[in-house]
């Protein structure tokens, strides 16, 4: 794998995005997800916040299963207020 590689990138607020990305770290392949900020300098001076999660790629499906049921749930949520 590559030392960096940017998987997905969407804004979260208007100074802040998330950023999704796989990455060798220590010998190891992780999967990173963080908020990075606009630190203001330049238009394009993101930066990585202290919020975020670094795994091995491994644990994906784990995740991934964790978020689907995240969604399902907030579907349901939604879906009782109509």
């Amino acid at each position: 794998m590559q030392e960096f590689k940017l998987i997905h990138e969407f804004q979260k607020k208007l100074d802040e995005k998330v950023r999704i990305e796989l990455k060798n770290y220590c010998g190891k392949d992780v999967i990173n997800i963080w908020v990075y900020y606009n630190a203001g300098e330049t238009e394009d001076d993101w930066r990585p916040s202290r919020k975020g999660i670094c795994m091995r790629v491994d644990l994906i499906p784990e995740l991934k299963k964790g978020i689907e049921k995240a969604y399902e749930q907030w579907q349901k949520e939604e879906e009782s207020k109509e």
